[in-house]
């Protein structure tokens, strides 16, 4: 019954909270629009393992705009999506295979003056001091291994396929209220365009257990667009 108690109350803070950054922005509006102050989003060296399993390893540089800020220390969850696809590689064109999301979760804890992070791929929740500390741990590499079902285990290894990773941050994981004005201000529209990772499987038998890669890094481009 308290644990009800307490979620009602979380929730009811959340909307609340919501509603008073709404109101901030709307007025602000009124000002003109704000500046983004430098704001960014991106995939930091991106590299990846192929060593009988897939897994891509990358670092994200962030910096929040005032917006965002504002919205981190009025105690709502941040969320940044680590977006990866496969797909197989034709001529002119690849076909996506499969796609996933992995998120970080920033947050603010104002009693304690602190702010944590949830990781993207163990879960584990870090606690920083300060936010300049947090996005420096961001930056380092972290493994996003890709594990496919037992029936598409191989599928990767007996063609040309590509990985491509983007980081961005997830507008739809905000409150309701938020939502719609997120859309709209540029300081919330952070995103990296698709990296691309291209895996050329070997033919040689001996070495279809960790196929060696030839990698070629694509920041943006139509052509390897699924």
């Amino acid at each position: 019954m308290r644990l009800l108690e307490a979620m009602k109350r979380t929730r009811i803070t959340l909307a609340a909270a919501a509603l008073a950054l709404l109101l901030s922005w709307l007025l602000s509006a009124c000002n003109g629009p704000a500046a983004d102050n430098g704001a960014q989003i991106r995939v930091l060296e991106p590299k990846l393992l192929q060593n009988g399993e897939l897994a891509l390893v990358a670092g994200i540089d962030m910096r929040l705009g005032d917006e965002v800020l504002e919205a981190l220390h009025s105690g709502i969850p941040i969320v940044i999506s680590v977006d990866l696809r496969l797909g197989r590689r034709y001529r002119y064109f690849a076909r996506e295979i499969d796609t996933r999301s992995q998120h970080w979760v920033l947050n603010y804890l104002p009693l304690s003056e602190r702010y944590t992070l949830e990781h993207a791929v163990s879960g584990d929740i870090n606690s920083y001091p300060r936010l300049r500390t947090l996005l420096a741990d961001l930056r380092q590499p972290v493994r996003y291994p890709w594990t496919q079902q037992a029936n598409r285990s191989a599928a990767w290894t007996d063609g040309r396929h590509q990985l491509q990773v983007r980081v961005r941050l997830n507008r739809l994981r905000l409150p309701a209220p938020l939502r719609l004005p997120a859309l709209i201000s540029s300081q919330w529209r952070l995103q990296d365009g698709w990296h691309t990772l291209w895996i050329t499987a070997s033919n040689n038998p001996a070495a279809a257990q960790a196929p060696a890669a030839v990698l070629h890094h694509t920041p943006q481009g139509p052509l390897h667009a699924l």
